[in-house]
């Protein structure tokens, strides 16, 4: 009876340690995912076409000088390239023009005498001198003056912003591109044929600066959200 006892208590015991046993027998399995994160870009080029060549397709240039004379037009023409590989982006242009003081002056003379001349003709702004400019391309946003701090002449500067984001073209080993290469703001600036010499030389260091920017546009609900985060 006794060897019983304990053969049953031996059982016993090796049922419990089977069972104890068992409670740490998981069934497991284990696979690794590995996360690559590449790193994106927005890249442009502001430029133009030099205007002391013969060749329009000579944009190296990184501003023209211009000998002004009254009624003539010359070519400028500020175009944005999205460049290959970049992110679709947001894209603005800002034109500050410098000496307006002297510049206004020059317009309203010249808007005087055409009244004079022709009391229905319209009178012109500043805007109204850069010619080939699309509104429907490059949306007009907002005027900013910029009061100097030295003297009582300012600048104004003027933003556009392209109507819709640009996706710049996929690689491809078969057709060589630059980027996606944007209308330009304008094309030309003209001098009005009622300007007098007086007026030209106050204007003379007058100067027409343009500056590009673009801003990735993951993440954004509007290009108003982006300029702002920009800001």
């Amino acid at each position: 009876m006794k060897k019983k006892t304990i053969a049953l208590a031996l059982v016993l015991v090796m049922v419990f340690g089977a069972t104890l046993g068992g409670t740490f027998a998981y069934l497991t399995s284990q696979k690794t995912i590995t996360n690559t994160f590449t790193v994106g870009n927005v890249q442009i080029k502001l430029d133009e076409a030099d205007m002391s060549t013969d060749d329009p397709n000579d944009r190296t240039v990184q501003g023209n000088q211009y000998h002004l004379l009254p009624g003539q037009t010359y070519a400028k023409d500020p175009t944005v390239t999205v460049l290959e590989g970049s992110e679709e982006a947001y894209v603005r242009v800002l034109v500050t023009i410098t000496d307006c003081k002297d510049v206004d002056a020059a317009i309203a003379k010249v808007n005087a005498a055409r009244a004079n001349a022709d009391p229905a003709k319209t009178p012109i702004g500043l805007m109204d001198l850069f010619a080939g400019y699309d509104g429907e391309t490059w949306i007009y946003h907002s005027m900013t003056k910029n009061e100097s701090a030295t003297t009582d002449d300012y600048s104004r500067t003027y933003e556009f912003w392209y109507k819709e984001p640009v996706t710049a073209p996929e690689d491809d080993k078969d057709v060589v591109v630059e980027g996606e290469k944007l209308k330009p703001l304008f094309t030309s600036v003209i001098v009005p044929d009622e300007i007098d010499n007086t007026s030209l030389e106050s204007i003379s260091d007058m100067q027409i600066i343009v500056n590009a920017h673009a801003i990735q546009a993951a993440g954004f609900d509007s290009p108003d959200a982006a300029w702002a985060a920009w800001n």
